[in-house]
């Protein structure tokens, strides 16, 4: 079969086999929208080639780029809500409201940003007290830049909020304390109630060893009043139960 012709915007003819005229039908009968992997494969290839894994990602666009730019278009679905930071730290919620979209104008040009999806903001960005545990996690140590977020009290909690920072009606939540510790608190939260708990339950002062008014909780030591016991307060994520009261001395 004869190669097809297409023209670019400055009116070159450019030569396309038959195999990349139909890609590119399709991607015309899509415009504006994500067309997946898949979805070419299928399309262009036949039912038999919908699962093929074995392809060289483009170069300068990695296979991780690729799945971060499918989540953004493809799986996040219009009503879902999406958590990030500005440049000050404080974190900024908002709700998605559109499709996606591949953006090539000028205005997204100047900033770089091509992969667009329209959304509401919450009326004020957020501080880490008002934010839920398991949404401040997912923003330490590496990870995709866009990514979902499956802790059950961040899923709960966000709606809560969204409803909450547009002044209206709020349903009654049943949480209990077991979930608040584990999930709606960070660490650093769950560390100074423990902290507190170890004080006004165990009979326990908390010491700086440097009188620094900026000495980080994880440089305190605990004393025991009676007996002179020391201690310390650490808290790690994870599912596996820990012993508080582990030693004596």
């Amino acid at each position: 079969m004869a190669a097809k012709q297409a023209h670019t915007s400055d009116g070159h003819a450019v030569r396309l086999t038959p195999t990349e005229w139909h890609v590119l039908e399709i991607l015309i009968r899509h415009e504006g929208k994500l067309v997946s992997h898949r979805q070419l494969l299928q399309e262009v290839w036949g039912p038999a080639y919908e699962t093929e894994t074995n392809y060289e990602p483009a170069e300068g666009w990695g296979q991780a780029a690729a799945q971060t730019v499918r989540r953004f278009g493809e799986q996040a679905e219009v009503g879902d809500f999406v958590w990030t930071r500005d440049t000050s730290g404080r974190y900024l919620l908002c709700k998605i409201t559109g499709d996606y979209r591949y953006d090539i104008s000028d205005a997204s040009k100047r900033v770089d940003v091509h992969q667009v999806r329209d959304v509401a903001w919450a009326p004020r960005p957020l501080n880490d007290l008002e934010v839920p545990g398991g949404v401040i996690r997912r923003f330490v140590g590496t990870g995709s830049s866009f990514s979902r977020i499956h802790d059950d009290g961040a899923r709960l909690l966000t709606p809560y909020l969204w409803k909450k920072l547009h002044g209206r009606p709020l349903p009654q939540l049943a949480i209990t304390p077991a979930e608040v510790l584990a999930s709606h608190l960070d660490p650093y939260d769950v560390e100074d109630l423990v902290y507190v708990w170890l004080q006004v339950a165990r009979d326990f002062v908390a010491l700086p060893r440097a009188r620094q008014r900026d000495t980080p909780a994880y440089e305190w030591t605990m004393i025991h009043r009676g007996t002179g016991r020391r201690g310390i307060v650490q808290i790690k994520t994870g599912s596996e139960p820990g012993v508080i009261d582990a030693g004596h001395g």
